[in-house]
């Protein structure tokens, strides 16, 4: 995974706990959570897509 996607994973990281420490509405927690897992999914997505065009390159 790069770098710019690894910071990416961390931000993400943080502004879950973040989340989970100051705010206790269950409403936006869930949808906070449901947006970072589906951000998280499309980098995981971008790293394979990256990785299968460097294996064609090749």
């Amino acid at each position: 995974m790069e770098a710019t996607e690894s910071r990416a994973l961390e931000a993400l990281n943080k502004l879950i706990k973040y989340n989970r420490d100051v705010n206790h509405n269950l409403y936006v927690d869930r949808d906070l959570l449901d947006i970072t897992i589906k951000i998280n999914e499309l980098v995981v997505d971008n790293s394979r897509m990256r990785e299968q065009l460097r294996k064609l390159d090749e």
